[in-house]
């Protein structure tokens, strides 16, 4: 093929089309390689925000029908065959695969059709989450395989790094940070009353706001955050107003939840918002509380906000949120973790101020897009010496 980084084919594999994190990690190299003149095309299942977000940047789109997370071995079969097809059409240079189920299929299949460079994405090792053992060991069989037939495994985190199936791809591991480009925030009177009608906003007016940025899913915990909430405003004469922006396969769940509470006053499901990073300023802290992570644009954007940030001490979050310092590190697994952590930024306003700056100015120098994006390219731009 030719050598000039133009005339590069990128095809990017992911399982899922709803806007998570490693959606987002998708569409901001796909729309940035564009820019940068290669052939972008995007393979991936359901009919989620992803592709209209896609199409909108004239970037191609393949719908591959039997992508699904849950495991069916009739359907595994038939999307290999429709990755396949995909794959001979557009005749890519580079396949990138993103997410467990994308990679183990898309590595197979590219590696059998001569794709000259493969590359993996890890946004969290599988295996990492908190599952039987049984799963566990398929996960980590999975992920082993897949990064024995990639040419190059990107992790994003330093704790994904350490936690690699084998030692055998060590050479070919990369490390690059998520990253997050500058946002254009509303200022809070504005993203509350986009948010909220004025009424709901002087209901709240005098207590404390608190936000969690999350796919309504078992990884993001939010049960136990209810309580947390819940048991707060038992005690306190001061209340925390708290919103859940997201949606997800538990949101049925988490209503009832909330009803069963008595928490429907101080707990609000808001949904999926658009662009929901630029309303973040509508509140006083961020709250993740997940049982298992990558490296989160959620908190990245908190702290690009200049919020107070309170999340799990698990995967790649302690690498960011450093205790005291740059936010609050929390025990997933209990809820008076997250109470104290709450207590403490509400009684201590200025030490919260101090970490929400702390935090901003790392996540402005450490985690900008462009390096993220430039990474990248370094890797793709291998594939001249392979050719």
């Amino acid at each position: 093929m030719p050598a000039n980084q133009s005339k590069k084919r990128i095809l990017y594999v992911i399982t899922k089309s709803n806007f998570g994190g490693a959606q987002r990690y998708v569409f901001e190299l796909a729309t940035a390689m564009k820019s940068e003149g290669c052939e972008i095309a995007v393979a991936c299942g359901g009919n989620g925000l992803l592709i209209d977000k896609l199409k909108e940047a004239d970037i191609s789109v393949y719908t591959i029908k039997n992508f699904q997370r849950n495991i069916s071995f009739k359907k595994e079969i038939l999307s290999i065959f429709e990755l396949a097809k995909i794959i001979r059409n557009f005749n890519p240079d580079i396949v990138h695969l993103n997410s467990s189920k994308a990679g183990g299929t898309g590595a197979f299949i590219s590696r059998l059709l001569g794709v000259p460079l493969v590359i993996f994405t890890v946004h969290g090792w599988p295996y990492l989450e908190p599952r039987n053992f049984i799963w566990k060991r398929m996960a980590w069989l999975g992920s082993l395989m897949t990064s024995l037939l990639s040419h190059i495994v990107i992790v994003v985190s330093e704790n994904d790094k350490r936690c690699i199936p084998t030692s055998f791809i060590n050479t070919k591991v990369r490390m690059i940070n998520t990253a997050v480009p500058n946002i254009d925030f509303l200022d809070r009177d504005a993203a509350r009353t986009f948010l909220f009608k004025k009424e709901k906003s002087g209901l709240h007016q005098n207590d404390t706001w608190l936000i969690t940025n999350a796919e309504l899913n078992h990884n993001k915990n939010l049960f136990v955050a209810i309580d947390a909430i819940s048991e707060y405003n038992e005690t306190h004469q001061n209340k925390i107003f708290y919103s859940i922006m997201g949606e997800g396969e538990l949101h049925k769940k988490i209503t009832q939840y909330i009803k069963r509470k008595n928490m429907s006053k101080y707990v609000t499901l808001l949904g999926y918002i658009n662009d929901g990073r630029k309303y973040l300023k509508a509140f006083d802290i961020f709250l993740l509380p997940s049982k298992k992570e990558g490296l989160p644009y959620s908190i990245l954007e908190a702290g690009a906000a200049g919020l107070p940030t309170i999340a799990s001490n698990v995967g790649g979050i302690p690498e960011i949120i450093i205790d005291n310092t740059t936010g609050k590190l929390i025990d997933p697994n209990s809820y008076t973790s997250i109470l104290i952590a709450l207590e403490d930024y509400i009684k201590n306003p200025s030490d919260s101020l101090n970490e929400a700056n702390s935090l901003q100015q790392k996540v402005q120098s450490a985690y900008a897009l462009e390096q993220m994006i430039f990474d990248t390219n370094e890797i793709y731009t291998s594939i001249n010496s392979r050719t």
